[in-house]
């Protein structure tokens, strides 16, 4: 498989869950704002270190300006789903408000955090769940969960396209779609 992945080109003042395989079915979730600017700026939760003995956090880092993901954090990127009803942008600061209380900071390791139900798929719920209170997103709490089911439907797809791509020798394009 190509080390060298496409560009892709988000929209402006948006926000993308982006999947990226990890076992069989299973996939780190990602968050990903663009404001007006086109900056594009990635939200997780995930290890630090990236170790499953190591303390899982809200982790944030810009991907690139102009709307474009980063080439690297794309080479492992499934599919990037644009969540549609997103009609009143949120600040950068207010979303990592938003992100940072979703799960206590001292938070636990990835294998405890596992055993007891948390997740980088259910951090982006909550995350969007409060989205859809503060009416940044339009809809009720129950679109959350069709976004969640479409993007996991989409995801399982793909993963199965990405893996053939690779026993294949092809490169695999992410797809991007609106959910």
């Amino acid at each position: 498989m190509s080390a060298q992945a496409r560009r892709v080109n988000l929209d402006p003042n948006s926000l993308y869950l982006a999947t990226k395989p990890l076992m069989h079915e299973e996939f780190r979730w990602v968050l990903i704002h663009i404001d007006s600017r086109r900056t594009a700026t990635c939200h997780q939760w995930a290890g630090v270190p990236r170790d499953r003995q190591g303390r899982e956090t809200y982790i944030h880092n810009m991907l690139l300006q102009n709307g474009s993901s980063d080439r690297m954090f794309n080479d492992h990127v499934l599919g990037f789903f644009k969540i549609g009803g997103y009609t009143n942008a949120v600040e950068l600061e207010e979303l990592r408000e938003i992100c940072a209380s979703i799960f206590p900071a001292t938070s636990h390791s990835a294998e405890m955090n596992r055993l007891r139900g948390i997740s980088g798929r259910l951090w982006v719920r909550r995350v969007l769940e409060k989205l859809f209170e503060k009416k940044f997103l339009d809809g009720g709490l129950d679109r959350v969960q069709k976004v969640e089911d479409r993007v996991l439907a989409r995801s399982k797809i793909c993963d199965h396209s990405y893996h053939s791509s690779f026993l294949c020798g092809v490169r695999y394009e992410a797809v991007v779609e609106t959910v």
